[in-house]
């Protein structure tokens, strides 16, 4: 999660500080375990679905050899439709049978090296970060000149948003919500340009699928009178590449006499 350790050398033991790793650890991975368990549920299969719609109509037109997902479902579901063969999947923790990633580990060190990936979907990983800005530099660090990244993550400006605003118990309450220029701000500053943007999911969100069933009315009327104040916001960033200014062009238009300014031979001929 980001949480810094380093202090704890000067005040407590090494048994003590291993013991509130293992303690911080297992916290962490409590609370992906029940993220998991709230996209098995109806709530979520729902949401995936309308966020698989989308997904779709964007991979589609990606290309390469390599697709890295971080965070979400582990068979690839989410991605049937990207033409990309080699894809892996990255989480935090391994749930037993229910999740068997092909990577393991922490989003702001990904073992993979630099320029090895051309596409990366970021899967409601945001929510859970305590440095976000940390793992957006891996992602750049990772994605090939160029690359693409589509970033999923719940939205504030929403009806979900507002129930945010009161409940705090439970995924997806207990996670980051992100504004749209909050999502910008943080691509900017990684060095990605901005491509894309939609939003999904315009219903509350209710435990029960019958009530849920019951706003349905919702999706066409919201995609029309207010398609950017969805449930979930997704995102399709570039990787920018910093471009080279050419030193001899920026000499001639400055009006300088280049070429008597150029130092010439002193040895006799």
């Amino acid at each position: 999660m980001g949480v810094r350790l380093y202090w704890l050398n000067s005040y407590f033991s090494a048994s003590a500080i291993c013991s509130i790793k293992r303690f911080m650890n297992r916290q962490i991975q409590s609370k992906l375990i029940s993220w998991q368990t709230f996209f098995d549920s109806d709530t979520g299969k729902s949401l995936l679905e309308s966020e698989k719609t989308m997904l779709d109509q964007l991979l589609a037109s990606l290309h390469g050899d390599c697709l890295l997902q971080l965070g979400g479902p582990d068979d690839h579901k989410l991605l049937t439709k990207s033409p990309i063969l080699h894809k892996i999947h990255m989480a935090k923790s391994v749930d037993g049978d229910s999740l068997q990633p092909d990577l393991c580990g922490t989003f702001d060190e990904i073992p993979l090296s630099a320029k090895s990936v051309d596409v990366v979907i970021v899967y409601h990983s945001l929510e859970l970060e305590n440095a976000p800005d940390k793992m957006m530099a891996e992602v750049y660090r990772v994605l090939k000149g160029e690359g693409t990244v589509i970033m999923l993550s719940f939205h504030t400006y929403s009806l979900w948003g507002l129930q945010h605003l009161w409940k705090k118990q439970g995924p997806p309450w207990d996670g980051h919500f992100y504004s749209t220029f909050k999502l910008q701000q943080l691509l900017s500053h990684a060095g990605f340009i901005k491509e894309k943007h939609k939003t999904s999911y315009f219903r509350p969100c209710f435990s029960q699928k019958k009530t849920s069933q019951k706003f349905m009315f919702l999706e066409p009327f919201g995609q029309i009178c207010w398609p950017f104040c969805g449930a979930v916001s997704i995102l399709k960033a570039k990787k920018r590449l910093n471009s080279m200014t050419p030193l001899k062009d920026s000499l001639y238009e400055s009006g300088l006499d280049v070429d008597s300014a150029l130092p010439e031979p002193t040895a006799r001929k």
